[in-house]
């Protein structure tokens, strides 16, 4: 609220309790400034007495001034309006249902595709693991005659200490 307004044909600044008491009357102050100006009328005859004045010169303005019926251009433009707000409306409304059902679509297929992507891993992790027994094994396979000619384990654990066959083992793997 300006603490001051000027008509046209007045210089005269406009009273702040009158400009106060115009809002009150027309219901557009805040719940708390609406309270005080409630305290401030219980407290003051003269304050009440304003506020009747006030709000008996509305109603003369209501009562004697002129109504005017609003054009039919007027009416037409007002209606036109309210349509194209309401066209944009429920255009926004189409697009947000539009993103929500595209987005629990979306969801659902990366969904498919982690599991999809999981169980073929699982299966491939469990295929590959008699493979995997088989690459350890390689170099014994390899030798599997060399080692059917040998008297005991403890021949055997030499030839390992002393690595014999350690670049043909690295080369298998």
């Amino acid at each position: 609220m300006n603490e001051y307004n000027h008509t046209p044909d007045s210089d005269d600044p406009v009273d702040p309790l009158d400009e106060l008491l115009v809002a009150y009357l027309d219901g557009e102050l805040p719940p708390v400034e609406a309270e005080r100006v409630e305290r401030q009328l219980a407290a003051s005859p003269n304050v009440r007495r304003r506020l009747q004045q006030l709000e008996n010169s509305a109603e003369m303005l209501v009562t004697y001034l002129p109504r005017s019926a609003p054009t039919q251009h007027f009416t037409q433009v007002t209606v036109t309006l309210a349509a194209q707000v309401a066209e944009q409306e429920l255009t926004r409304e189409l697009k947000k249902e539009q993103l929500r059902r595209g987005g629990w679509w979306v969801g659902g297929v990366v969904a498919a595709a982690a599991s999809l992507g999981i169980g073929y891993y699982a299966t491939w992790q469990y295929l590959q693991a008699p493979n995997e027994q088989l690459k350890r094994d390689l170099p014994v396979i390899q030798h599997i005659d060399e080692y059917r000619t040998a008297d005991s384990v403890d021949f055997l654990r030499r030839l390992n200490e002393e690595q014999l066959f350690a670049q043909e083992i690295d080369d298998a793997l």
